[in-house]
């Protein structure tokens, strides 16, 4: 019917109606109803039912989303029997954004969750590290962006695009994972590798948590703006910012460094690390081996007179790998990184390694020799 001929016969104003509808309209078609998973056969059911009955199709329900049963400490709980955390004793004792992070990292939506104190407190402590960590770099930044900063952004950037996808599913669990777990270990990294500009990141991530800890990042957030952060747009992936060439030389200074330590067990008080990058015509063979094929490069080493004997070498621990530019370069630049992690003297002087450790060098895999 109509708001006129509604308000003659209900005797209310017609602009109060006209008030209702706008309310109605707006709530209305429900985007998203969630429930308890034992209440899908008779309260959901109704819920749809009387939907059906009451409205036109364009204001029914849009989903429904069913949720599992939370234990504590391992046993289900009950409001008669026990055992019993309430929702303001959790507020109370751990805080609004303690209690959400745990909640939300605890299970999917649709899996059951068990509330353990334990692993609370233990969220509790990470996010104290996580508040305490972004005043300290807040307002660090320096004009510089090296190869580091890159990888940070675009790992970072590759992570907004995680989390979106896994909100746009309703997976919240995966969603706080990857936007304060994984993030955190990159940023753990990225300072444990000398890094000197997280401030470039901190916005957005600020910005990527709201939802989940927003009383910490509105705090956080008003440090440096005067907006509120639950007010400012969400983060978008921005496909410019992923950076392949960062990403391969980070992996790359990860695998040797591991490669590092591995031989250094093996060896009796170890003061020196040589390293010896793949020489020019090992990378250019990997090039043509991943363009053709590996016949085809063994013929271009053929060609350009590499001795058969070093050919065969090559072939056996030939794999197919991706070539990281500039290797030389991108150790040069971390020898101080190295040392420090290491506690060892590390050198790329060649003339140090022996023969026939150098002829194991190839792209991706430098020779490695330690005394």
């Amino acid at each position: 019917r109509g708001s006129l001929e509604l308000a003659k016969n209900s005797g209310l104003s017609e602009d109060l109606i006209k008030e209702i509808k706008k309310e109605f309209e707006y709530w209305y078609p429900v985007d998203l109803r969630s429930s308890g998973k034992d209440l899908v056969a008779n309260h959901l059911l109704f819920y749809l039912f009387h939907h059906v009955a009451l409205f036109d199709e364009r204001y029914l329900p849009r989903a429904i989303a069913v949720n599992g049963y939370v234990s504590l400490e391992g046993q289900k709980m009950s409001k008669s029997k026990g055992p019993l955390l309430t929702m303001k004793k959790a507020l109370e004792t751990y805080g609004a954004d303690v209690t959400r992070l745990y909640i939300l990292h605890s299970a999917e939506y649709d899996s059951d969750a068990d509330w353990r104190s334990k692993e609370v407190e233990s969220f509790a402590e990470s996010l104290k590290r996580f508040f305490n960590l972004v005043v300290e770099n807040y307002f660090n930044e320096t004009k510089e962006i090296t190869m580091l900063d890159r990888w940070l952004i675009s790992k970072f950037n590759r992570a907004v695009k995680e989390v979106r996808e896994a909100m746009e599913k309703i997976q919240t669990r995966k969603a706080v994972n990857t936007a304060f777990f994984e993030i955190m270990n990159y940023v753990r990294w990225y300072l444990r590798r000398g890094g000197k500009n997280l401030a470039l990141i901190l916005d957005d991530w600020i910005k990527l948590l709201a939802p989940f800890i927003p009383h910490i990042c509105e705090e956080l957030w008003h440090m440096k703006h005067e907006s509120f952060v639950s007010l400012e747009r969400y983060p978008e992936f921005d496909p410019k910012k992923i950076d392949p060439l960062a990403e391969k030389a980070e992996e790359y200074l990860v695998r040797l460094l591991e490669d590092i330590k591995e031989v250094k067990k093996f060896v009796e008080n170890p003061k020196f690390v040589y390293i010896y990058p793949a020489e020019d015509w090992k990378i250019e063979a990997l090039r043509i081996a991943n363009e053709k094929s590996l016949g085809e490069a063994l013929k271009f080493l053929s060609s350009i007179g590499i001795p058969k004997e070093e050919i065969s070498i090559f072939a056996k621990r030939f794999k197919v790998a991706e070539v990281i530019p500039n290797e030389k370069e991108i150790i040069e630049q971390n020898l101080e990184f190295f040392e420090k992690e290491l506690n060892l003297k590390v050198s790329l002087d060649s003339e140090k390694i022996p023969l026939e450790r150098k002829r194991l060098a190839m792209p991706g895999r430098p020779a490695i020799f330690v005394c």
